[in-house]
């Protein structure tokens, strides 16, 4: 049997708390040898913070922001998800590719 290389978890910031959010956060909990929510972000201060109790429940420390250009300003993340509604998906997708992250296309 060949081994596989060990990688560190992919660093992960999700731009966007709402429903979409929520479901994402929750799969990316299941699978912690693969990706880590290293930061979130939401422009509702209640949602943001909500978030950040339920992960801390999980023992993931992610850093909280309210502005998305901060959290893809970080060397802390590797790559976002953008679940957001479609009118402002565009703009922080196009944001995130500018940061040189790796975006999400998610709906």
């Amino acid at each position: 049997m060949i081994s596989q290389p060990r990688h560190d978890p992919v660093r992960l910031g999700i731009i966007g708390l709402g429903p979409r959010g929520e479901t994402l956060a929750a799969t990316l909990l299941e699978m912690p040898e693969t990706a880590r929510i290293a930061a979130i972000c939401d422009c509702d201060g209640e949602r943001l913070e909500a978030m950040k109790r339920r992960l801390a429940e999980h023992g993931v420390a992610a850093k909280p922001y309210l502005d998305s250009a901060e959290l893809l300003a970080s060397p802390e993340v590797d790559a976002v998800l953008v679940p957001t509604s479609w009118n402002a998906h565009l703009p922080l997708a196009v944001a995130a590719k500018r940061s040189f992250i790796v975006g999400s296309a998610t709906m």
